[in-house]
């Protein structure tokens, strides 16, 4: 995957047209309120990270993309919405290494959990980690006031299927336990040393 990166699109906004024109191929929408949405991309969420394929000759195109939401309700959690490969890309393992950097960019903003929903690619997220949960919502304290005046209404039906996946925080090794490490290994070295120095000191006694 060395001819691909995934990056912060805030960051790289030159790529923004190309975004734009990748989402609104597989869910259209207008062009002025899709570059609207893109533009509110941010480091503190909600992020837009799209991949990128590098063609040579420092020809870049953008063939996927997905949001980072974040979860009011749950500060220490993302929602992962709007992902999407290029159709004539597919099939190719892209889709997992969008996901899987995507996780690795989540761990930097000290996120733990993971959410996200599908309606047809149950299999894929699972393969990837995801388990089914419950259905949350991304919009925050207004929703559930709604939601408590509605409680009485039976919600539409729905075939969205929600996932979720708690994320391993990278192990940062402390610097005094590799010193440590160190100097056992010098250690055990020595005995090593020791005892074969002893040996043919043996040796050298039994035959005088």
């Amino acid at each position: 995957m060395d001819d691909f990166d995934v990056l912060p699109l805030h960051r790289n906004k030159h790529f923004t047209k190309q975004c734009c024109d990748l989402i609104n191929s597989e869910w259209p929408r207008s062009e002025t309120a899709r570059l609207y949405s893109l533009e509110n991309s941010c480091d503190t969420l909600p992020t837009s990270l799209v991949l990128v394929k590098n063609d040579g000759n420092n020809c870049k195109t953008v063939i996927g993309h997905l949001k980072l939401t974040p979860i009011p309700s749950m500060p220490d959690s993302v929602f992962v919405e709007t992902v999407v490969i290029k159709t004539n890309q597919r099939g190719l393992g892209l889709g997992k290494h969008l996901m899987y950097k995507s996780e690795e960019y989540i761990k930097t903003l000290g996120l733990k959990t993971v959410y996200l929903s599908t309606i047809d690619k149950k299999e894929f997220y699972l393969k990837l980690g995801y388990v089914g949960c419950q259905s949350i919502s991304i919009y925050g304290s207004f929703s559930s006031a709604v939601n408590k005046l509605t409680t009485n209404i039976p919600p539409p039906p729905s075939k969205k299927q929600y996932m979720k996946k708690k994320l391993i925080p990278k192990i940062k090794i402390n610097v005094r336990y590799q010193n440590c490490q160190s100097s056992l290994k010098t250690i055990a070295r020595s005995l090593r040393n020791r005892r074969l120095l002893d040996r043919t000191r043996d040796r050298l006694n039994k035959k005088n």
